[in-house]
């Protein structure tokens, strides 16, 4: 392994290579609509379905969410679609398979099955040479890391060390920022998503989001009591966004929970206690409306520490709680505010001492990356006729 592997702060890191990373595929949407094209395979679609596990089952999800007024579209985790929807997958359908490894089995499964069906299959990745990108109709990298870093591992637990496809051991956030931008160009050349959004602007608006995120972070886990509760809500594409935040936190050893913000109402206020964190994810001004309605009561009455991400807030003065971002429109938020959300999670966890260099904070990491390793990669595939060509071991 190169020396300083990985880099100290490898979060932070990931973090600020992220603009650069979706400056380079800003330029590359003529090589996605070109994958689609090939995908197709001249076919018509009546319907497309987004699969995926762990992050890429919350892009999935956000790619629901900005295709659907224009496509008859789903997303789902890729269990769910490969051994509870199987009749999602006939001729017809496009499958978009993420997988930023391109190893993951339940994708893989999901792939199997809709070559079984007769519907065709796109597959995102950011690993040129993995299952995925063999098995699939048609391939688009997302060109985020480096090629030669991605079968390797600085894990000397033997079960631990196959399971690669990531530039560093440590919680993702470049992937999935990048994974949102494939599906933006991937969208458009399915005709969905063409709504003059100025997605060019998402690197020039990344500083000021992480300034405000971390800053905001940091004041949070200051005034939150040891050992909290953290609960992150959102709504529309700040639901995923939540999911993707919530996993972030997870991946650190840091337990937290996510959903929509109606039913956080419902649900997870019941456990809320002074001093535990509520992040909301806020994108327009219903969902601001909505907050500023919930949070006197969350912070007022219950005494936990909220916090709001706004990249819609009205004019004037804003509440404490509000910390701006910068203002964009809904579907750019949409990939904003998770990257938003990981700045303030791991300013956070800096905050309370957590270790940023590695996945699950360092702590015991090649046991549970080993475990990982039988747990999911080694996991038997459950297709139709059984087997599944070119399936890696690890």
């Amino acid at each position: 392994m190169p020396a300083g592997f990985p880099p100290a702060d490898a979060m932070g890191v990931e973090l600020a290579e992220q603009p650069g990373v979706w400056r380079a595929l800003l330029g590359r949407f003529a090589e996605a609509r070109a994958a689609v094209g090939v995908a197709l395979g001249g076919r018509p679609v009546e319907r497309v379905v987004v699969a995926g596990c762990g992050d890429c089952h919350a892009a999935a999800e956000w790619a629901e969410w900005l295709w659907e007024p224009s496509l008859r579209v789903r997303g789902l985790s890729a269990m769910e679609l490969s051994r509870a929807r199987l009749h999602l997958l006939g001729p017809g359908t496009l499958l978009v398979a993420l997988s930023v490894s391109g190893k993951t089995p339940r994708v893989l499964e999901a792939v199997a099955c809709a070559r079984a069906g007769g519907a065709r299959v796109l597959g995102l990745t950011d690993h040129p040479a993995s299952p995925l990108a063999r098995e699939a109709d048609a391939v688009f990298c997302l060109g985020a890391s480096p090629p030669e870093a991605l079968d390797r591992t600085d894990y000397k637990n033997p079960r631990a060390a196959v399971y690669s496809g990531y530039h560093r051991p440590v919680p993702q956030t470049k992937t999935f920022g990048a994974m949102q931008l494939a599906l933006v160009a991937v969208g458009q050349a399915l005709g969905a998503g063409e709504g003059g959004e100025a997605w060019g602007e998402l690197p020039g608006v990344a500083g000021p989001a992480a300034e405000a995120a971390a800053a905001a972070g940091a004041r949070a886990a200051a005034a939150a009591r040891p050992g909290c509760r953290i609960a992150v809500a959102g709504t529309g594409p700040g639901l995923p966004a939540a999911r993707f935040a919530a996993y972030k936190f997870l991946e650190l050893v840091v337990p937290a929970g996510h959903g929509e913000i109606e039913e956080f109402c419902h649900t997870w206020y019941l456990t809320t206690e002074p001093g535990d964190l509520v992040l909301f994810l806020v994108h327009d001004e219903a969902t601001y409306e909505r907050v500023a309605e919930i949070v006197p009561v969350v912070e007022g009455e219950i005494g936990a520490v909220v916090q709001a991400l706004c990249t819609w807030a009205p004019a004037g003065e804003a509440p404490g709680w509000a910390v701006g971002l910068p203002a964009v429109g809904g579907r750019v938020a949409g990939i904003l505010l998770p990257f938003a959300a990981a700045h303030w999670v791991r300013a956070v966890a800096r905050a309370w001492g957590v270790n940023t260099d590695r996945f699950r904070a360092g702590k015991d990491e090649e046991r549970y990356v080993a475990g990982s390793t039988r747990m999911i990669r080694r996991s038997r595939l459950r297709v139709p006729g059984g087997g599944f060509p070119g399936r890696d071991d690890a």
